[in-house]
């Protein structure tokens, strides 16, 4: 019996801690939306890495809902359509436009005595099968769109990833507002991506097995030259933010993701949000009982609604009769009243039976 349970224990593992591999398939494309939630409450310790990792955020609060959308460059209107278009350089040429809120214009008018009138910013993209790039930014200003092209271009992702893979990247964008406003941002960002853990997480609404997590660490050097008297002046200033992404191949975004900034070395913010993806209990079981062999409790999972569950020991005598009064697939049978052994679990449902074993330990 020992042989048998530590052959099906490292079954299991195999199961539960698998390494995926994402690649472009497995990011977003023009056309998508993604529903997400942000998150409120006290995050549990996320930061360790390796492998066979859980992650345990269910106890977060989940708050308002909104939508990620990927668009078509053709949104960006007539002016990002031609700094950004087939009418551009090659290297230029993108095909996405996404809603991007990390330029930091508004941490500006924090800290200086002007207000920016800032209404949006994108991030244009360029997609191929081995990467995602940033090739330059829109700004929707005083209602007019603003196009800038980045100098050195960042890589967002690098296909395929897998576990333990590293890469840097570097990004540099001149955003002068003029003619609007004399003011001018320029934007250094040095960035490492490390893919350094896998296994399960738990969101406030569902459970994901075989997850990669990538963290990334950027460092901005920032400098915004703003009109002060006659002479413009240059007033520099850092922000470091890290991300941390866990994946599944189930959606074209992280199914959970937290983002903290920092400027000068103080914490600023930080941003949970994660994929709206409410399921029923056990949805992510196969059929048949989860744990197994099991000590105090078992899930039977179906792919009929259950009706009853009968739970009969090595001799036959029926030790456990559990009438479901809601129709649902799955069941929760308490095992603190068995001995340790092995039974039978019956599954009744309208259309037939289904029988499996069980070990209790």
């Amino acid at each position: 019996m020992k042989l048998i349970f530590l052959i099906v224990t490292f079954i299991l593992a195999l199961h539960s801690f698998g390494q995926i591999t994402l690649t472009r398939s497995n990011y977003t494309e023009a056309g998508d939306t993604i529903r997400i939630n942000n998150a409120s409450g006290v995050l549990p310790s996320y930061q360790a890495a390796g492998s066979n990792q859980t992650w345990n955020f269910s106890a977060l609060t989940p708050e308002e809902e909104s939508d990620e959308i990927t668009y078509k460059l053709s949104a960006g209107g007539m002016i990002i359509n031609f700094q950004f278009g087939s009418f551009a350089p090659p290297k230029y040429q993108a095909d996405m436009i996404q809603e991007y809120n990390a330029i930091p214009f508004d941490q500006i008018s924090q800290f200086l005595p002007i207000e920016i009138p800032i209404e949006g910013v994108n991030r244009i993209l360029k997609t191929n099968e081995d990467k995602v790039e940033i090739v330059g930014y829109s700004l929707e200003a005083s209602g007019q769109q603003l196009g800038f092209r980045s100098e050195t271009i960042e890589t967002s992702y690098s296909f395929p990833i897998n576990y333990l893979d590293t890469f840097h990247t570097s990004g540099y964008t001149e955003f002068d507002l003029n003619p609007l406003m004399d003011i001018q941002l320029n934007q250094e960002r040095n960035r490492t991506s490390v893919v350094d853990a896998y296994g399960t997480i738990r969101t406030p609404h569902n459970t994901y097995h075989n997850v990669l997590r990538i963290t990334h660490r950027t460092v901005e050097n920032n400098e915004v030259k703003v009109p002060i008297g006659d002479q413009p002046v240059w007033i520099p200033f850092q922000r470091t933010i890290h991300e941390y992404e866990w994946w599944s191949t189930e959606f074209k975004r992280p199914v959970f993701k937290i983002e903290e900034e920092s400027v000068f070395g103080f914490s600023t913010s930080t941003k949970i949000t994660f994929v709206h993806d409410p399921q029923p209990p056990y949805v992510h079981l196969g059929v048949g009982l989860f744990p197994n062999p099991a000590t105090d409790l078992v899930v039977l999972k179906t792919d009929e609604e259950i009706e009853k569950v009968l739970v009969y020991n090595l001799e036959g005598k029926l030790v456990e009769d559990i009438s479901l009064i809601s129709a649902q697939n799955f069941c929760e049978i308490d095992l603190k009243n068995l001995r340790s052994g092995r039974y039978t679990v019956v599954a009744i449902t309208k259309e037939n039976k289904q029988s499996f074993p069980l070990i209790v330990l």
